[in-house]
């Protein structure tokens, strides 16, 4: 399950996504139906670091994830997995 396709980045519902220089990568899937709530999933290669989130809130104007929450997750990632980096 953690060899994901090689032209996609993904394989049976598993992302892998490189944080970049000092950070490493993590396994990651976060999917949502439309409308109303989300599911957040990360975890380092050798499981010792996890993080899961739920998320409820949707910006009526896009009918999607509120305006800002894609820098916000990419900040608690990079908090989480990469020693207290923050992305800018």
């Amino acid at each position: 399950m953690r060899k994901p396709h090689p032209k996609m980045g993904y394989g049976l519902g598993l992302f892998v996504q490189d944080l970049g220089t000092n950070c490493g990568t993590v396994y990651q899937h976060n999917g949502s139906p439309p409308h109303g709530y989300g599911a957040l999933m990360y975890s380092s290669p050798d499981g010792r670091t996890t993080v899961t989130g739920s998320v409820t809130w949707v910006d009526e104007a896009t009918r999607g994830p509120a305006a800002g929450f894609e820098k916000l997750l990419g900040k608690l990632v990079k908090e989480v997995f990469c020693d207290g980096q923050t992305a800018g």
